[in-house]
């Protein structure tokens, strides 16, 4: 019996060791099926960095770089350039600092006045593809208007650096490159409701006019961003003047803007050329009570918030050179064989009577 029973434990051994081992082979094997799992995900980066170049224009080879309009000439690349100018001061600094660079390159720069005429730009661009520019840069007027001759464009393979957001796909557009605008009136916002006096409850917010241009996109997104920021405060948008930047035009909406909102306390404006106006306004008819909030950072600008404007309390900054720098270095990736980006967003930062000492006063940051 004694050996018999010997037997039975030396086989349970033998089971128990046996199932340890099978146990062992278990788990090792479902840990490669997850090591397989892991390295599936991986597989597909591939698969995305394709779709990627499909999309970004500028496809490198396994090898070598495939650049799409060949060999530089031995007389330099011909850039246009075409921008809107209301804001003569932001976008004539964003030409001056991307010649710059271009010329450095030994490359040159033909620049049009389109004078904010939709129809005027679209007729340069046309010109200045009949002049053989090789690539252009682009800051639309009207987008509606040099759809048609963005097509044209790309048909004659000449690529356009688009500075201007957009929602939409562009046709012959390589890339988008722009200030975070959303951004620019979202700190804005955010700023305002931390740090400002609110309303009562939510049957009487405090009360802010704003002046945009909602027709156009930048001023639409702008508008999305402070107006995302208030959401859930107590804190309103009462009007939106959508208007010129004309003095007087503002003058006459901020008079009926005082008149008919009770009690309006804030003023947010997507810019400064028309800030400049707002601010100049509510000194000559006494609204000094008014809290003006506003998207640029230009030298006028900065120099009132240093002087200590009564009016003027922040601003969000966006700065030309960096979007300059931008749209110089996406073209010039392009033209090298590089893939690129759809879209480009330049950094945007709140400036306030606190920190506005960081900041050079004359020129754009």
């Amino acid at each position: 019996m004694s050996g018999a029973r010997q037997g039975v434990d030396c086989l349970r051994k033998i089971a128990v060791i046996g199932s340890v081992i099978i146990l062992m082979l278990l788990m090792l094997w479902v840990g490669t099926m997850d090591y397989g799992i892991s390295r599936s995900s991986f597989l597909t980066e591939p698969s995305i960095e394709r779709e990627e170049k499909k999309e970004g224009i500028g496809e490198k080879g396994e090898s070598e770089k495939k650049k799409p309009l060949g060999e530089r000439p031995e007389e330099g690349w011909i850039f246009g350039f075409s921008s809107v100018g209301k804001d003569a001061d932001y976008y004539s600094e964003v030409e001056k600092t991307l010649e710059g660079y271009i010329l450095q390159e030994g490359d040159r720069m033909i620049s049009m006045d389109p004078m904010d005429d939709g129809g005027i730009q679209a007729d340069q661009l046309r010109e200045m593809a009949a002049q053989g520019v090789d690539a252009i840069f682009l800051n639309p007027v009207n987008i509606k208007e040099v759809l048609p001759v963005l097509k044209e464009l790309k048909e004659k393979n000449i690529p356009v650096v688009y500075m201007e957001s957009s929602r939409e796909e562009l046709d012959g557009v390589i890339s988008m490159v722009d200030s975070d605008k959303f951004n620019s009136g979202y700190i804005l916002g955010d700023y305002l409701v931390n740090n400002y006096e609110a309303g009562k409850d939510i049957y009487s917010k405090a009360k802010i006019a704003v002046f945009s241009e909602k027709g156009e996109f930048f001023g639409r997104e702008k508008l999305y961003g402070f107006c995302t920021a208030i959401d859930g405060s107590l804190f309103c948008v009462e009007k939106e003047v959508n208007g010129s930047h004309k003095k007087e035009d503002i003058r006459r909406e901020l008079k009926a803007a005082v008149e008919e909102i009770e009690g309006l306390q804030y003023i947010f404006s997507i810019c400064d050329e028309m800030t400049l106006s707002i601010l100049e306004v509510c000194e000559e008819e006494n609204y000094g009570g008014l809290k003006v909030f506003t998207i640029g950072g230009s030298p006028k600008i900065k120099a009132l918030m240093k002087s200590g404007n009564k009016n003027l309390e922040a601003f969000a900054a966006e700065s030309p050179m960096s979007l300059a720098v931008n749209a110089y270095n996406v073209m010039y990736r392009y033209l090298d064989g590089e893939t690129v980006k759809k879209q480009y967003l330049t950094e945007t930062f709140l400036v306030t009577k606190d920190n506005i000492g960081d900041y050079q006063i004359d020129i754009w940051q």
